[in-house]
């Protein structure tokens, strides 16, 4: 009886040992997932604000590089001769006084495009004929009224407006590139006080602008998206943000829900 007794009580300790075993280890667990998710959110949190700091550098760096190329057009018009040599012209307008402006402009406009590495080409439109450097052929067949970009610069009106990132549809290079345009008058006695209105088509190339990004943020650090107006892409850095490019439908729900950091070109 006793054996019995001694034997049960002994099964009791080792099942109050093995419980107590086994609470010990579910605690150890229990502890240790909720080390993990501190460690895990604290390592995200980490990572967001490594993220949100590399964005808003970036979007400063961008804005400062692309807002400077942008407003150093507002003095091309008078320091290149711009307006006198258009305004030569357009009093009249005939093949000889083409030819004459067509040759002055093309050193002003080379200039322009060769002392800045984001600009891919322009494009001058007048009423009275095109202008461009002459280095780079326009696309076989081009007339601004046929192509998709006339219908921003039909229905705009502002001085400076950004358009809808495309394949250039002016030269036959079709790089990848967000097309600004800048609008201005061209007034003179010479014309007998008319106004003649002229745009200017400037091409920033989107592989530049990448190249600018990468200046600053490595490749396998962040994924960064740089879309336009209309939320298309124009660039990106980083693999992951390459296949969201691909994946539009996928990429309009992500900026939606603010999943994603971007910058917006405009």
């Amino acid at each position: 009886m006793n054996n019995h007794t001694h034997h049960h009580n002994g099964s009791i300790v080792l099942k109050v040992t093995a419980t107590i075993t086994v609470i010990f280890l579910v605690a150890i667990t229990l502890n240790q997932i909720i080390l993990n998710r501190h460690i895990n959110d604290t390592i995200e949190e980490n990572m967001e604000e490594t993220v949100l700091r590399t964005a808003e550098q970036t979007e400063n760096y961008l804005s400062t590089r692309v807002s400077g190329s942008i407003e150093r057009l507002l003095y091309f018009k008078a320091e290149s001769g711009l307006d006198s040599i258009l305004a030569n012209y357009f009093a009249n307008p005939n093949a000889a006084a083409y030819s004459v402006a067509m040759s002055n402009l093309a050193a002003p406009l080379s200039t322009k495009k060769v002392s800045d590495s984001l600009i891919s080409d322009l494009y001058l439109y007048t009423d009275y004929g095109a202008f461009t450097d002459g280095s780079t052929l326009l696309t076989p067949g081009f007339s601004l009224e046929k192509v998709a970009l006339w219908s921003e610069i039909r229905e705009g009106n502002s001085f400076l407006e950004f358009c809808t990132v495309r394949n250039d549809e002016i030269f036959r290079s079709r790089k990848w590139v967000v097309p600004v345009l800048y609008r201005f008058s061209i007034s003179s006695a010479q014309v007998y006080s008319a106004t003649r209105k002229c745009i200017l088509v400037v091409n920033l190339d989107c592989k530049e602008i990448q190249a600018l990004i990468r200046k600053i943020v490595p490749e396998a650090e962040s994924a960064i998206l740089v879309l336009d107006q209309e939320g298309n892409p124009v660039t990106c850095v980083n693999a992951a943000a390459e296949e969201l490019m691909r994946e539009p439908e996928l990429l309009s729900r992500l900026t939606a829900a603010k999943k994603i950091q971007f910058w917006m070109l405009d």
